[in-house]
């Protein structure tokens, strides 16, 4: 179990709002280096911006978690910016494109 997430990298799908973006602000307040994954671009800007403003270090993608193209390269852009994910959080919210 993880006790210390100082400096660790979450990648949160669906963290333009809800749940996941709840999830992204407990992370930014425990330290850690935030990646959003959403595929509501409007919403993905929003949370960015919050979450930097509060001093995370933030990584955003627009993806389509349906796509696996789309989350190969998030994997790939991920690993180059940050090299190892400590958590990671795949949800869907209700209304997803995909549904």
């Amino acid at each position: 179990m993880i006790s210390d997430f100082q400096g660790k990298t979450a990648v949160l799908t669906g963290a333009g709002s809800g749940f996941g973006l709840e999830c992204a602000r407990i992370g930014a307040k425990l330290g850690m280096n935030l990646v959003l994954v959403d595929v509501q671009q409007d919403a993905l800007d929003k949370a960015q911006a919050e979450l930097e403003a509060a001093g995370a270090p933030v990584l955003a993608r627009k993806v389509d978690v349906s796509s696996a193209e789309q989350m190969e390269a998030l994997a790939q852009a991920v690993q180059a910016a940050i090299r190892r994910a400590a958590l990671r959080l795949q949800q869907r919210g209700r209304g997803h494109p995909a549904d």
